[in-house]
């Protein structure tokens, strides 16, 4: 089965098809159905109070000779890779972090706010690393800072706000520019980014379409979304059409005949990462 969000976006381990689920995989149910450590009361002064948190940690995935056809999409893995346990000392582990930000008198938000939702102007985004989670693409078309999740634990054993700067993660790797992008290089949000095109989303795979076209809609695009038949004249122009490795053959044979581009989603998260719409050429299919 494809992989969710298409070719070149990491997935989520859980289901990313609403939106409104990928920002937080541990739901408030499973958080209390697990056995986690007694709170303790709020400190006298809370270092983390009037603050506003999401997390997230993607699995790695990336190699050299990545298919088109696989999502540029990242899963978003579980507290229980064994694999990550081993190599770090200092494990990311949901539940704990969310524990030590709220007795901190911070606050971690469950799921990312639909769009007509007031959305926080500052939120602080924490991982284990630069990723392709939904979660990520989405601090970095908000403009959200991304800091790595020690950071949280060393303010709790400090008791005081560390420097940030020091514990910041980039923006992701540019294949524009063959090198990370780097935190002090995006300057603002990616709102606009795609403001004025018309992006055709063509898959035979619902879940591609239903990943994509909300961040779409969020840095800008006007959307569409079609799962057979023709580039017919119930389409407006079209100004790019973003394929998974099963579009619509159809699709794909009238948008040659049209001369038009079909790209993988690896483009979306390139743009997004350069902070410009940056040429098809290497992301045909």
């Amino acid at each position: 089965m494809p992989k969710k969000g298409g070719e070149h976006v990491e997935t989520s381990a859980q289901s990313e098809s609403d939106l409104n689920g990928q920002i937080e995989n541990t739901s408030d149910e499973e958080i209390n159905n697990q056995t986690t450590p007694k709170r303790t009361r709020l400190p006298r002064k809370p270092i983390f109070k009037n603050m506003v948190f999401l997390l997230t940690q993607g699995k790695t995935k990336h190699t050299d000779n990545q298919d088109l056809g696989e999502s540029a999409m990242e899963s978003e893995t579980e507290d229980d890779d064994e694999e990550v346990e081993k190599i770090e000392e200092n494990k990311f582990n949901r539940k704990e972090l969310v524990m030590k930000i709220e007795d901190n008198g911070g606050k971690v938000l469950k799921k990312f706010r639909g769009d007509k939702e007031k959305i926080p102007e500052h939120v602080i985004l924490i991982s284990d690393r630069m990723c392709g989670t939904m979660t990520y693409l989405l601090s970095i078309a908000y403009g959200f800072e991304r800091v790595n999740f020690t950071w949280i634990l060393n303010c709790t054993t400090a008791k005081e706000l560390l420097p940030r700067q020091n514990y910041a993660l980039q923006v992701g790797f540019s294949s524009h520019l063959n090198r990370d992008v780097e935190h002090l290089e995006a300057k603002g949000n990616r709102r606009e980014l795609f403001k004025g095109l018309h992006i055709l989303i063509a898959t035979s795979d619902k879940d591609f379409g239903e990943d994509w076209k909300p961040i779409l809609l969020r840095i800008g695009a006007s959307v569409s979304v079609r799962t057979q038949g023709k580039l017919d004249r119930s389409l407006k122009k079209i100004d790019v059409i973003i394929g998974n490795s099963t579009p619509p053959s159809t699709i794909v044979k009238d948008a040659m005949d049209k001369n038009m581009f079909v790209v993988t989603s690896k483009w979306i998260v390139q743009c997004l990462i350069n902070g410009e719409v940056i040429p098809y050429g290497d992301y045909l299919i």
